[in-house]
């Protein structure tokens, strides 16, 4: 009886580093089922909402809703995404966000505007200063920034549909698989293929 309370015992504590061997793949509904991504993270307190997926054939990662109506991408709730950034006086031309402090590197949202278009925020900093600004979350009117507001931004990249590896609406409910051997070579630090997806997690807000 000792040998083998000792034995749940190994095997509990031995249990993290056997499932961090593989990964767990998120699928849709479909028929076929179409491969959303590699589960990274949860969203959405005190039930999770949403899960989010590192996506290896465009190397970004989205948050996909678990409960409505259609497969959707997350609306991006953060505050540093209520506003955008620009360096033409009347808010026309590229937009960009604050870069500073922000862990936002290569995630894909839907906007809160629209709830329909799809962006992203790229992973380089820019350092320029915006001379304008909009309020995204109130839909509101450009705004003149006297001084101008100084960088380091990231650019706001516009996404479409065809550009993520799976087709929207996605079907309900997700399905999840495990995978001992994984799409990616894992390194000695745990990340696929050279990737550290710790950078991905902790930034969806919802």
């Amino acid at each position: 009886m000792k040998r083998a309370f000792a034995l749940s015992i190994i095997l509990w504590l031995l249990a993290p580093c056997i499932i961090t061997a593989g990964e767990i793949h998120v699928y849709d509904s479909s028929e076929p089922p179409q491969f959303l991504g590699i589960l990274i993270d949860e969203s959405g307190y005190p039930v999770p909402t949403a899960v989010v997926v590192y996506m290896p054939e465009v190397d970004a990662v989205t948050c996909l809703q678990k409960f409505s109506n259609q497969g959707r991408i997350c609306i991006n709730n953060n505050v540093w995404s209520y506003f955008w950034y620009y360096q033409e006086n009347n808010c026309a031309g590229r937009p960009y966000v604050s870069g500073d402090g922000l862990k936002a590197d290569r995630k894909i949202f839907r906007s809160k505007i629209d709830y329909e278009s799809l962006y992203m925020i790229s992973d380089v900093f820019v350092p320029i200063n915006a001379n304008a600004m909009i309020n995204k979350e109130a839909g509101g009117s450009c705004i003149q920034l006297d001084p101008p507001e100084e960088g380091p931004f990231r650019e706001v990249l516009s996404i479409q549909e065809t550009d993520l590896p799976f087709d929207l609406p996605f079907e309900l409910p997700l399905k999840y698989e495990y995978v001992a051997s994984p799409k990616g070579d894992y390194n000695d630090d745990g990340d696929v293929d050279g990737n550290d997806l710790s950078r991905f997690v902790d930034d969806f807000g919802m």
